[in-house]
């Protein structure tokens, strides 16, 4: 884990040598997440441990601790004293968790010092009550320095054996050195060099070259910002603009008018309304008073001056009044319209049929510019007239266009070229799921390889066939390195899921393993709907494949946008899934399962191409601790993180180290608090500004196909 950073710690021991129990003094300094020094009264709790990691506590108390500038100095036992049964010999670990939070890592080793108040147990045991003493120890010392003597200048030297004197050869006192100069040690000798600590009076000086300014020596706007501050205001900004209107004084009737540099007085060009009825009848408009009747109404009733023909409403040709016998018809004699032969002798209802049939020769229903008849697509706009296969019937409207219409072997009206089930009848769909009984498509490969030009989107699968599981719907990616890729989950983050376990956080819902079991759950249409949107269908365990797509898509996204909205997009290559049974079930039921590890561990890394951002870009997106541990360019299944809990699915990244859940998604139903050792969906991701992803991803939803 890894928490509140804090630098420096001094552990050592008080008190008088037979003061039994006794304190262990503490100093450290404290900083927040951004790196600021904590001050004020905090509440430290402190513990012992016997181990690095995990177990309980040999030791432990809670103290009040005054911070400044993030330093403290306490003495750790005054509370709950230390004795010779907490150092009894074994090497033991401090832990400290500030204000109730989660405890500081990793815990630091004591150091060999407190041991020593062990020794205060042998206070109580007599010199002559000991065992096995040699002989020449029974006065107490026998190795006394007592009866060596040496010459003046000499000093008691070892050699191994017996203590002898020599001459004293340390030099220093031969070592002369100039002003100012210290004692220096090159490795082999003492000599003379230079004293390089900087004095206060240095590093002021230093400071000052460097053109650094003394607060004393800023004027107040420089620390305060202050408008009020500033100095030297010229006087027409007094007011705090300058461009005031209230010094202007303008005459009667004028206004003021901007020049391009200033506000000046000009005369008012507001259009009265005087002025605007004057233009109006100037350009010609009339009042609604000098306007007739018909004007308004349009009304043939309200017509004035109407010819005296007019008056019944016919055109008085006499057309209406003309009563001609068989063979005749209305002919103009120059005067008016009289009855006469028709010319040729061709009756006028032969003459009608030949129209009309003329005219039902020339009909185009379709308005393409092509007569009916000549028409291979009469209903069908279709002005090229293709017909790749000669069979008279335009491309447009062909049923089949691969081949000859007439070969219909089956009886089905499909012809056999384009028969998707040669010997069964095609129309029968008896659950009129609008695919034929005859061939239920079993995966979204399956759909493109019958129907090559299959666009993006939702399709009914049905992986059993026909009499067994249900059929069902999930979305079909027909594009992105040649298409074919079926939907089978897709799992999505949100503030509900990050504020802690969620209904509707399936991958990582306590006490559930989605991961290896043939639950489903979801709509493909809501699949990345905030918060509630998670989604698995059948195709999770029941279609096999060898590769993997995955999308990081944004919340709430349609599903007409799921492939084109999508921040990143990215596949394997290499067949990988086929050697773990062909699906993300069979990989974690058979091959890597969920397991509690009690430590760090990765599953599986493969390798990926991004056709959507790059894996570079996605890498960066990761907050700078999590960056850290991941490399670019794979996708990570089965991983543990440093406290051993499993975690599904790291998309995007190839995971090194030990805090996984930063960057990773799902689990085993091992669930906790922000925070606290359970970790599912996306809720770690946002941890803290150190670990986790960005926003935008936070807030994208992870779509995963199988091809």
């Amino acid at each position: 884990m890894h928490r509140l950073p804090w630098l420096a710690m001094a552990l050592g021991l008080s008190g008088t040598a037979l003061a039994v129990p006794t304190t262990l003094t503490h100093q450290g300094r404290l900083f927040d997440v951004d790196g600021r020094p904590i001050e004020g009264l905090h509440r430290f709790s402190f513990g012992l441990y016997d181990r690095p990691e995990s177990g309980a506590p040999v030791w432990s108390e809670d103290q009040d601790v005054a911070l400044v500038s993030g330093l403290y100095t306490i003495d750790l036992g005054a509370v709950s004293p230390l004795d010779d049964r907490v150092f009894d010999g074994r090497t033991l670990y401090l832990q400290i968790a500030i204000d109730g939070g989660i405890p500081m890592t990793p815990r630091h080793a004591v150091s060999s010092v407190p041991y020593a108040q062990r020794a205060a147990v042998a206070d109580a045991v007599a010199f002559e009550a000991i065992d096995g003493l040699p002989a020449d120890l029974a006065d107490g010392d026998a190795d006394t320095l007592a009866t060596l003597l040496c010459d003046p200048g000499e000093v008691p030297t070892w050699s191994g054996v017996a203590w002898s004197c020599s001459a004293d050869a340390d030099g220093l006192a031969d070592v002369s050195c100039a002003p100012g100069q210290i004692l220096v040690y090159d490795g082999a000798t003492w000599g003379c060099g230079d004293d390089a600590v900087l004095s206060d009076e240095d590093v002021r000086a230093l400071i000052a070259a460097e053109g650094y300014a003394r607060t004393a020596d800023l004027a107040p706007v420089a620390t305060s910002g202050a408008y009020a501050d500033l100095t030297g205001i010229p006087a027409e900004l007094a007011d705090g603009d300058a461009d005031t209107l209230g010094l202007l004084v303008c005459a009667d009737g004028e206004v003021p008018v901007f020049s391009g540099a200033g506000w000046v007085c000009g005369p008012d060009a507001t259009v009265d309304e005087g002025t605007v009825l004057g233009w109006v009848a100037g350009a010609g408009y009339a009042l609604l008073s000098d306007l007739t009747d018909v004007a308004l109404t349009g009304s043939w009733f309200d017509l004035l001056d109407m010819p005296p023909g007019f008056a019944d409403g016919d055109d008085a040709d006499g057309l209406g009044r003309l009563d001609c016998p068989d063979g005749q018809a209305p002919i103009a004699d120059g005067g008016g319209w009289v009855c006469g032969a028709v010319a040729g002798g061709v009756e006028l209802g032969d003459l009608t049929a030949r129209l009309e049939e003329l005219e039902t020769l020339l009909s185009d229903g379709d308005s393409d510019g092509v007569p009916d008849l000549l028409d291979g697509c009469p209903d069908i706009p279709d002005p090229d007239q293709a017909d790749g296969d000669g069979d008279g019937i335009g491309d447009v409207c062909d049923s089949c266009p691969l081949g000859a219409d007439g070969l219909d072997s089956d009886g089905d009206t499909i012809p056999d070229a384009c028969d998707i089930c040669s010997g069964a009848d095609d129309r029968v769909d008896d659950d009129d799921d609008g695919t034929p009984d005859c061939r239920q498509v079993p995966s979204c490969l399956e759909w493109l390889d019958l129907y090559p030009d299959s666009p993006d989107g939702i399709y009914t699968l049905d992986p059993d066939g026909p009499g067994g599981e249900p059929e069902f719907e999930t979305w079909c990616d027909m594009t992105t390195a040649g298409g074919g890729w079926t939907l089978v989950m897709s799992l999505v983050d949100g503030p509900d899921k990050r504020a802690g376990d969620s209904p509707d956080q399936k991958w990582q819902e306590s006490g559930f393993n989605r991961w290896e079991d043939t639950s489903t759950f979801g709509d493909v249409r809501t699949a990345t709907t905030t918060n509630s949107g998670d989604f698995k269908n059948p195709a999770y365990w029941s279609v096999s494949g060898e590769d993997l797509l995955i999308y990081h898509t944004p919340n709430d996204s349609a599903d007409s946008d799921y492939r084109a909205s999508a921040r990143y997009a990215y596949h394997t290559t290499d067949g990988f899934l086929a050697d773990y049974g062909g699906s993300l079930y069979h990989l974690y039921t058979d091959y890597f399962p969920l397991t509690n590890t009690g430590g760090p561990g990765i599953g599986l890394t493969v390798d990926a191409t991004w056709t959507v951002g790059t894996a570079e870009g996605q890498h960066a997106e990761q907050l700078p601790n999590s960056e850290s541990e991941t490399a670019p360019g794979g996708i990570t299944f089965s991983v543990n993180n440093n406290e051993g809990i499993p975690i599904a699915l790291c998309p995007g990244v190839k995971y090194l180290a030990g805090n996984s859940e930063h960057s990773c998604v799902g689990g085993n139903g091992t669930t906790a608090g922000y925070g606290q050792g359970g970790w599912g969906n996306l809720r770690e991701w946002s941890y803290d500004a150190s670990w986790g992803y960005s926003d935008a991803m936070r807030s994208s939803t992870v779509m995963v196909f199988v091809r």
